[in-house]
């Protein structure tokens, strides 16, 4: 129980780290978050990326490629809460808590050890690298994340001996 408390307790401290004076900090936006903010907002509004593709499968801004997730995760975000900084970081600030979360279970899983797993969130989530990257609009952090629970899922399956190890590729 107290493990759990614990665990709850470290969630929410990346949570507040990540979300506190998000639209200030870091100042300003990058060419990368502005590829993805623009494209995403143009893909809500007419269904084209700012080139005029209709629904692309990579996108560009300013001569230089975008993948598709980060910018078509946030267009449900765009659409329930607008344009925003707060709205465009989103999905970082939520990719940032998962990988604190992945963490936990990652190294629980490996070494079967709660405290060690409770020690390497914690240190995830007060990570000023880790901090950064969530709130910026840069996808290494989506990709962070999806490599995170893609890797537990791969090892709960298999040590639960499932069939369907197939899923946790998809994360990959």
């Amino acid at each position: 129980m107290i493990y759990r408390l614990i665990f709850i307790g470290i969630i929410c401290l990346a949570i507040v780290l990540r979300v506190v004076n998000l639209s200030q900090s870091p100042p300003g936006v990058t060419n990368d978050e502005i590829g993805y903010f623009s494209n995403a907002y143009s893909i809500l509004k007419t269904g084209n990326d700012i080139y005029g593709r209709r629904y692309p499968i990579m996108f560009h801004f300013e001569g230089w490629p975008f993948l598709p997730i980060p910018v078509y995760i946030r267009v449900p975000i765009y659409y329930l809460m607008g344009l925003s900084v707060f709205s465009s970081r989103l999905p970082n600030i939520v990719a940032g808590v998962f990988g604190v979360i992945g963490v936990y279970f990652l190294v629980e899983l490996l070494f079967q050890n709660k405290r060690l797993a409770l020690l390497s969130s914690l240190l995830l989530a007060i990570s000023p690298w880790h901090i950064q990257f969530s709130r910026s609009g840069y996808d290494g952090m989506l990709a962070a994340t999806f490599f995170f629970i893609g890797v537990v899922l791969a090892l709960h399956l298999y040590r639960k001996k499932k069939s369907f190890l197939v899923v946790a590729p998809l994360f990959f």
